[in-house]
This record gives structure tokens, sequence and C-alpha cells, in this order.
């Protein structure tokens, strides 16, 4: 199990919070600063202790950052639960009403299938 903190930009700065004390001029100057630092969210993961080690071998294997490699399982993962979503979507709609298929174009494609070889 892990836990998730985040911090976006406008908050580390207090740009969120409304002070008045915070000028325009600082804020804007403030906002610039972290985005150009970062230009991402910071986030702290904890992992299992032998999760990370394996992480961490495999950023060193495939010469990028752990930050890096992190980014592209999130999005590898991300990606792949949208696909399943429409995958169930799309049999969700397709369940409603049975497939009526030509019994001509049924024996047809049965016909092809024995000479198939599975």
């Amino acid at each position: 199990m892990f836990r998730l903190c985040s911090k976006s930009a406008s908050y580390r700065t207090g740009a969120s919070r409304g002070s008045a004390e915070i000028g325009a001029k600082n804020t804007i100057s403030q906002l610039w600063y972290n985005f150009g630092y970062t230009g991402t969210m910071k986030t702290a993961v904890s992992l299992p202790d032998d999760l990370f080690r394996l992480a961490d071998a495999a950023a060193r294997r495939l010469r990028v950052s752990r930050s890096e490699l992190y980014a592209q399982a999130i999005a590898e993962f991300l990606k792949n639960q949208d696909g399943n979503a429409i995958t169930e979507r799309l049999n969700e709609v397709y369940s409603r009403r049975p497939a009526k298929l030509d019994p001509a174009l049924h024996r047809a494609q049965l016909k092809n299938l024995k000479k198939e070889a599975w």
C-alpha cells in the first residue's frame, strides 16, 4: 500500500490562499519561479522497500530518473485503464441485444474456421 501526498506550485507559494499581504508582482514572480523550476506536480509516494529497489534498478538500467520511470509507469497504467473502460462500455452496449447473423454467413464462417489451425 502506498500513501500519496501532493502540493501544486500555487499552493506552495501561497498564491491560492488569496492573502492580502502577497502583492500581485510577488505572486507572479513566485509562480513563475516554481513553474519554471519544476513545471510539474511534486508528489511523495510510499513504496515497499523491495519495490523501491526494483524500480531504482530499472531506472538505472533504462538510464532515466526514478521520477521519469514512475511517470511513465503511471501513464501506461492510465492508458490501459482507459482502454479497459472503453471495452467494458462496448461490451455493455453489445450485450443489450443478441447479435443477429445471416444463417448463410454463419455457415460460411463455421466452414472456414474448420480449415484454420488453432
